[in-house]
């Protein structure tokens, strides 16, 4: 799969959701060193992290509102590289996308997301305890959802440049 999704504490948030593997689209567009400086390109950069922020959004689990609320996103240049970042201030959250080995969570902790699965606590805790808690996956689907999309407005932003139209 030519995506990944990484998760790490960075730059003052407690979770960061680092979107990668365009960077190869944008190598092959070496010939037009322009387009990276490009205000229409850059535009274009900030739609596609904006729409898997959506995406996201949608995709993140619905009993966890806290969680789907914290999203948010930034793009920009990073050198002569773009960069889109997805991200969540939620501590749970890369736990929740990639999963965790067995352990034994605070009760008071996992209260909401038991009721909200129709138990007590403490069997949700015997659960978590005996398997782990099993990543969901929704920010790494969110980005594969999009492809098409995001592939449409790199295309589009190519497009309008090579017109003629003003980076």
């Amino acid at each position: 799969m030519p995506y990944t999704v990484q998760t790490s504490g960075n730059q003052g948030r407690d979770s960061l959701i680092t979107l990668e593997g365009l960077q190869p689209l944008l190598d092959k567009l070496k010939f037009l060193e322009d387009l990276k400086q490009s205000g229409h390109m850059q535009d274009a950069w900030q739609s596609m992290t904006e729409l898997v922020e959506m995406a996201v959004r949608d995709k993140a689990p619905y009993w966890l509102g806290d969680l789907r609320a914290s999203f948010d996103s930034e793009s920009g240049l990073d050198g002569a590289d773009f960069y889109g970042l997805v991200f969540s201030d939620e501590v749970y959250a890369p736990y929740q996308e990639q999963g965790t080995n067995p352990f034994f969570p605070n009760l008071d902790a996992i209260e909401d997301w038991a009721v909200a699965h129709g138990m007590t606590a403490w069997e949700l805790a015997l659960i978590i305890n005996a398997r782990g808690i099993i990543g969901l996956k929704y920010a790494e689907e969110s980005l594969i959802q999009e492809e098409a999309n995001i592939i449409g407005l790199v295309g589009d932003a190519i497009a309008y440049i090579m017109s003629g139209g003003t980076p």
